[in-house]
C-alpha cells in the first residue's frame, strides 16, 4: 500500500504529538509523586505549557488552522470545564 505525501505528513504529525502526549504524562506522573510545594506546581504549569505549545503546531502547521481558529477552540474548551459558580476554587 503506497502512501501519499500528505498522508505521510499527517501521519508524521500524530506521530510527534503522541510523543509528546506521552512525554508530558510519564513526566507528570513522576511530579505528581513528589510532596506537594510551589515548586510542583511551576513544574506542571511548564509541563502543560509544553504540551499546549506541542498540540498548537499539530493544529496549525498540519491541519493548517489559523491562530484565531486555535484560540477559539481553546475559548471553547476552557468554557466547557470551568467548574460550575457553586464549587469553591
Amino acid at each position: 500500500m503506497s502512501t501519499t505525501a500528505a498522508e505521510r505528513k499527517y501521519r508524521k504529525a500524530l506521530d510527534d504529538l503522541t510523543v509528546e502526549v506521552g512525554a508530558f504524562l510519564a513526566a507528570l506522573d513522576i511530579v505528581m509523586k513528589r510532596p506537594p510545594s510551589p515548586e510542583k506546581g511551576k513544574i506542571v504549569a511548564k509541563l502543560a505549557t509544553h504540551l499546549d505549545m506541542a498540540n498548537d503546531a499539530a493544529m496549525h502547521f498540519t491541519l493548517d488552522m489559523s491562530f484565531r481558529r486555535i484560540n477559539s477552540r481553546k475559548a471553547k474548551a476552557e468554557a466547557s470545564v470551568k467548574p460550575s459558580p457553586r464549587v469553591k476554587q
